[in-house]
């Protein structure tokens, strides 16, 4: 009997698998044929904690409170703007509630899920379906972040102030450098991603949750000549532009009334024709695009994997995963019903609500003392002052006033 596990398949994971491959020099087509459970072991039975039935339906209602807080919400905004709705005061302080909140839970969201991302796909211990199912989910939820950003730029308010605007491209910052660092440990060197790519080939059945495996040396040797050649090419383009346009007077001319032609045609698609809302929108769509790939991904894992597929089965975690978005949920409703009620009645509600410490002093009418010459002589006021002594010792003040 060989003890030789390529040759027994006596192997308890895929990184054994390939670092014995790597270490023979085996052909790893070979070892599929002869091995049935290599391509289950490669591509796993799915992950709860990342792509489980809770966390999936979580993505779903990401993705539809994006299109409500950012298409819809901006084209509301422009309408009542522009005044083809009515839109009151407490309308634009619910639209910036609830804009707010959004921002802050989905961005602090999309950021947990990246770092979970980052730290799965670590020293190879995803699975190949987890691998592939984590790439377009890092991506959607940048782009979510982007979206809710964007549309706070979209709608600017009188309580739009600029610590607001650090924060979201704050979020912005820390989930696209999740995203690249999550990129960055796709890299595989090249003797290990020549074999990865033969055992996807080799897995036909499982092809379309292949995951994006690079060789991380050709990237850097890529990325290393793209990056000399921008930084030293912007530079000297830019030089030899602007000595052109400073020598010649009509090619200046020409500069300049593209760009005055630019600058208005892109005033007016953001100030007139809803081009914020057009923007969000095209992101959303890029959403919407990765969340289907996720979707149809999941689908064909559990068609290979039929009763052993665990991300179907429901747990703590997932229900949680569910509640996350439920208390923005019930805030958005106040904010919305707050909006409908009418003035008089929120006064009144205000008016009943209020703190007895907050409410005015009340008005105390001044007092005229006319001193009269037929009231003074017919009245005297006797003040006797009486101090007695009570059980506990405690000094009474009588006051008694009278008339003669």
């Amino acid at each position: 009997m060989s003890t030789d596990p390529l040759l027994s398949c006596d192997f308890s994971s895929l990184n054994q698998m390939l670092a014995n491959a790597t270490a023979t020099g085996a052909n790893v087509t070979d070892i599929v044929k002869r091995c049935e459970n290599v391509c289950s072991l490669a591509w796993g039975t799915g992950n709860p904690d990342l792509s489980g039935i809770g966390v999936n339906i979580s993505y779903i209602l990401q993705a539809v409170l994006v299109f409500l807080v950012g298409p819809v919400m901006c084209v509301i905004w422009k309408l009542g703007q522009k005044g083809y709705i009515p839109m009151k005061a407490t309308a634009e302080e619910a639209f910036e509630d609830i804009r707010n909140s959004f921002m802050h839970v989905n961005s602090q969201f999309s950021i947990s899920v990246a770092i979970a991302a980052a730290v799965r796909v670590r020293g190879d211990s995803a699975s190949f379906f987890e691998t592939a199912f984590l790439s377009p989910l890092v991506i959607m939820q940048f782009l979510t972040v982007v979206t809710i950003s964007f549309s706070v730029a979209a709608m600017p308010t009188k309580l739009a102030n600029t610590k607001r605007v650090v924060l979201s491209a704050t979020y912005c910052l820390l989930d696209g450098l999740l995203l690249l660092h999550f990129q960055q440990r796709l890299g595989r060197r090249k003797d290990s991603w020549i074999i990865l790519e033969q055992l996807i080939h080799s897995c036909e059945a499982y092809g379309p949750l292949s995951p994006q495996f690079y060789d991380q040396d050709q990237q850097f040797r890529t990325s290393r000549n793209f990056g000399l050649g921008f930084g030293f090419g912007l530079p000297l383009g830019i030089f030899l532009v602007a000595g052109a346009v400073r020598q010649s007077k009509r090619l200046k001319r020409l500069v300049h009334s593209v760009f005055g032609r630019l600058d208005t045609v892109l005033a007016w698609i953001f100030e007139e024709a809803f081009g914020h809302a057009l923007v969000t929108l095209a992101l959303l769509l890029g959403v919407i695009v990765l969340l289907v790939k996720m979707e149809s991904r999941r689908d064909h894992m559990r068609s290979l994997t039929g009763q052993s597929f665990v991300d179907d089965e429901w747990g703590f975690g997932q229900v949680i995963a569910i509640c996350l978005w439920t208390p923005f949920i019930f805030q958005a409703f106040y904010s919305i019903l707050r909006c409908l009620v009418p003035d008089s009645v929120r006064k009144l509600y205000e008016e009943y609500s209020q703190p007895a410490s907050q409410l005015p002093p009340p008005v105390i009418p001044p007092v005229s003392i006319q001193m009269e010459s037929a009231m003074s002589s017919q009245s005297v006021i006797h003040e006797d002052i009486q101090l007695h002594e009570n059980d506990g010792g405690i000094a009474l003040l009588n006051r008694r006033v009278g008339t003669v």
